[in-house]
């Protein structure tokens, strides 16, 4: 068989939306899925799994780090005010990825912050169930790509 010598994922392009506005000072994204499954063994005492078992809801929580440029960030964990996160990423002719939680609410936000270089925030948060569009997270992709 043949493969392909490009790099299936490559992008270089990145946009990031936190409200539907365009947000430059992002740095880092991350996002962490736990689904609260247990495996349930069989009265055998066998190591199989017999049925598994929701402990919890779903959650997705992220982490971002953000240059503190002004307070709106801070002001928003403050007020407990619900926002959304939408990135696109894209490569040349090829692909493009949009991930898009359109719920989100910070749950931790840096406030004694110091020093004379620039400031960072770490900021992290939670998704929520969206009611109008069924999703916590979603997760498009556009190719002209046949196969990988």
């Amino acid at each position: 068989p043949s493969f392909s010598i490009v790099e299936p994922f490559d992008f270089d392009t990145c946009s990031f939306q936190i409200g539907g506005v365009a947000n430059p000072d992002v740095e880092e994204f991350g996002i962490t899925f736990k689904n609260n499954l247990e495996g349930i063994p069989t009265l055998s005492l066998r190591d199989t799994v017999w049925k598994i078992r929701r402990t919890g809801a779903p959650m997705m929580e992220f982490t971002m780090t953000i240059g503190f440029e002004d307070i709106s960030h801070l002001e928003t964990f403050r007020q407990q005010s619900e926002t959304s996160i939408a990135f696109n990423m894209t490569a040349p002719g090829s692909y493009a990825m949009k991930f898009s939680l359109p719920r989100v609410i910070y749950t931790a936000h840096p406030t004694g912050m110091g020093g004379a270089g620039r400031q960072m925030a770490q900021i992290t948060g939670m998704a929520r169930y969206h009611q109008g569009s069924g999703t916590a997270f979603e997760l498009a992709m556009t190719t002209t790509v046949g196969s990988y």
